[in-house]
């Protein structure tokens, strides 16, 4: 496995696959699977950067490693440090979770976030967002219906939301997320550590051999 190998790969299976299916379920309204998928990406290049891609039980810390690349307005603790905070119904406990319990959990293995959330989408404009919009944040207090037109979420069909609400925004997440991968790009000419971790997850799973039944 050689530099130039992880560079094709990058290029190619990262920043123009990766990209365009995220972009191509954006267009598509694909709301829930666009979030599920940025999620799942999120948890592949924090493993292909951390040397664990292929590996088995390495889930979380490969996604919470990616996490620490993403910046929300040059703020590189946003993601990491996210947290939500809950109650159970007929418990006064306080529960907590991160973006990888609420989230990739959530919409891998249930369809939806394990806390109510909104899923905010807009397929007119792949850069509809402003820059206070974070991918994943709490919304200010507002008077809305949602209708599903270009919002999933777990609340009734055409239920009003008057207060402050958990959001992931996949264009805003999107925006995040792109470039993340441009400064791991930018980054793997230099750092010898980060092209050597790339090199043992590509090398783990190129050369696997298959033993054919």
């Amino acid at each position: 496995m050689d530099n130039t190998t992880v560079f094709e790969y990058f290029d190619k299976y990262v920043l123009v696959w990766m990209c365009s299916d995220i972009e191509n379920c954006i267009k598509a309204k694909a709301n829930v699977a666009v979030a599920a998928l940025l999620m799942t990406y999120t948890e592949n290049v924090g493993a292909l950067i951390g040397g664990n891609l292929g590996r088995l039980g390495t889930s979380e810390s490969d996604f919470n490693r990616f996490l620490e690349q993403l910046q929300f307005k040059g703020n590189s603790d946003y993601y990491k440090g996210f947290e939500i905070r809950y109650t159970d119904p007929g418990s006064p406990d306080v529960q907590s979770v991160n973006i990888y319990k609420a989230f990739r959990c959530g919409f891998i293995h249930e369809y939806g976030a394990k806390v109510p959330c909104v899923v905010e989408n807009h397929p007119d404009n792949i850069n509809h967002f402003s820059d206070d919009d974070p991918g994943i944040g709490w919304c200010a207090q507002v008077s809305v219906v949602y209708d599903g037109s270009n919002r999933s979420d777990y609340v009734p069909p055409q239920y009003s939301i008057k207060k402050k609400f958990l959001r992931f925004h996949t264009n805003a997440y999107f925006r995040d997320f792109k470039r993340a991968l441009h400064n791991i790009r930018n980054n793997m000419g230099t750092d010898q550590d980060l092209m050597k971790r790339m090199k043992i997850s590509l090398g783990r799973v190129f050369n696997r051999t298959l033993i054919i039944p």
